[in-house]
């Protein structure tokens, strides 16, 4: 992690075109959670990892394939025994982007929705059934032995169509506190 900028703290900063033109392809809320996990994501003290989120659509996109080696996600940092959880940014068809924790520990995921939806919620719900069919052997923990999948009920509620990203990255920081 770069200690100047943590030491610095937040701080007001100017945006030129260079920095634009300068950014990754994709989204902005793309880049934006790939910088936060390249800053902050899988910290050494941290049981909770942080799936980058182009590995999770590439994954949907190409049908759900046996990865060829196991996920670096799974694997738990130095000095840490065991992952307890992964925070999933999820790309929801490139129109909205939401939070789900993976609860390793007790079988389950929680899906975090700013923006309730009935379809969002199913295709949610089937595309973690789906990882957990697909990688069930890290789920080892003293919980259920049944795959649960929770909606959490307690997630803000975003007042308009553009700001679901940035309640994305405030969750993911947020997870490795989160009362579950």
């Amino acid at each position: 992690m770069d200690e100047d900028f943590v030491s610095q703290g937040l701080v007001r900063v100017e945006i030129e075109r260079a920095d634009v033109e300068g950014m990754r392809d994709g989204w902005l809320t793309d880049s934006c959670i790939r910088e936060v996990i390249a800053r902050f994501g899988n910290l050494k003290t941290s049981r909770v990892n942080i799936i980058d989120p182009n590995w999770f659509r590439e994954w949907i996109r190409q049908g759900f394939p046996v990865p060829e080696v196991t996920p670096d996600f799974f694997a738990p940092n130095q000095g840490v025994a065991f992952v307890q959880g992964l925070a999933i940014p999820f790309n929801e068809d490139n129109r909205h982007w939401s939070a789900i924790y993976v609860d390793l520990e007790h079988c389950s995921a929680i899906y975090f929705n700013t923006m309730p939806c009935i379809e969002r919620e199913h295709n949610a719900r089937e595309v973690m059934r789906r990882f957990y069919m697909m990688f069930s052997e890290f789920f080892q923990g003293t919980g259920m032995n049944q795959f649960q999948f929770v909606v959490d009920q307690q997630t803000p509620s975003q007042g308009d169509t553009e700001t679901c990203g940035i309640y994305v990255v405030a969750a993911g920081g947020l997870l490795d506190e989160y009362e579950f």
